[in-house]
């Protein structure tokens, strides 16, 4: 029982995990797209990105959100404000709508990080290639699953209890027949009883 109650245990751990990653990617990719629509190209076919982006946390030094953007050579031409104080891992050049999401290392974290190409033609027909990249910190993603894992550990030690009170009331139901033979067995050597009852199960 015990055996069976810890590989469940981390079966959904992991199922928790998978499921929150693909989560993670899916809201990294939404703030992505979210920078897609802040930037354009000038009248010089350069890439400009809007002042006031729509995600704040982009905006504040150490909110755990960064972006930046690189262009076809690899060199960095936009970071956010948050990035501010940060040294992030290089970025590689994706090819035009080419995706990556991974986790990379920034200061001792694991951070989750999502990638983006894209091509944008300016006026005079010329094609500009850069990659778009978002990384989030892992500390919101590792408190929610040291909760689920600390609530799991609760609920599958109260179903192990539970089981066992179970186990051991189905023990003692079971023992009656041969408690009620031994009983009578001592009725018979004290000479209370001349014979056992001939009704218990075999």
């Amino acid at each position: 029982m015990t055996v069976f109650l810890g590989l469940t245990g981390i079966a959904l751990f992991q199922a928790f995990q998978s499921s929150s990653e693909r989560a993670e990617q899916g809201k990294l990719e939404g703030q992505l797209y979210g920078l897609l629509g802040a930037a354009e190209l000038d009248s010089a076919g350069k890439l400009v990105m809007a002042s006031d982006l729509a995600e704040p946390r982009f905006s504040l030094p150490e909110s755990g959100l960064v972006a930046e953007i690189i262009d076809d050579q690899g060199k960095v031409i936009w970071q956010s404000v948050s990035t501010l104080g940060m040294k992030l891992p290089a970025q590689k050049v994706l090819g035009v709508d080419e995706s990556r999401f991974q986790r990379l290392p920034v200061n001792d974290n694991e951070w989750f990080s999502f990638s983006y190409g894209i091509a944008w033609v300016d006026e005079q027909g010329k094609e500009h290639r850069y990659s778009f990249r978002v990384m989030e910190s892992p500390q919101a993603f590792n408190q929610q699953a040291e909760q689920f894992r600390r609530t799991l550990i609760v609920w599958l030690t109260a179903a192990a209890l539970i089981l066992l009170v179970v186990q051991v009331m189905v023990l003692r139901w079971s023992l009656r027949p041969l408690r009620r033979i031994e009983a009578e067995v001592h009725q018979v050597e004290r000479g209370e009883r001349e014979q056992l009852t001939e009704n218990y199960p075999r």
